[in-house]
């Protein structure tokens, strides 16, 4: 986990730790915690990372969604908010020589 203060967000009114692991993503709820934890994989880039988080958060807002409906609501939110522009604020550097780091 990154060093701080957590990152904490509340999904289906409980609050969520979110951390970086080497999966793509994973939600630990109610039937595995206190703690309650979503993983995202810092090495996600562009609209995959995107998906990801809304699709880890579905599965905290709602433990007994299915995966299918999880997956659909996943895919058609990341893809609504990309088209519309929501991008990941990068902490690199910019590239000097220019071009775009975010990939879809």
């Amino acid at each position: 986990m990154p060093r701080g203060k957590p990152k904490t967000h509340t999904l289906g009114g409980r609050p969520y730790v979110v951390s970086s692991q080497a999966i793509d993503g994973y939600c630990v709820d109610h039937r595995e915690g206190p703690p309650y934890e979503l993983w995202i994989n810092p090495k996600l880039r562009g609209k995959k990372r995107l998906i990801t988080c809304i699709y880890e958060a579905r599965h905290g807002q709602d433990t007994d969604a299915s995966e299918s409906t999880v997956d659909r609501d996943s895919e058609e939110l990341g893809e609504l908010l990309w088209s519309q522009g929501y991008r990941m604020k990068s902490k690199r550097k910019p590239n000097p020589k220019g071009g775009n780091d975010e990939k879809s």
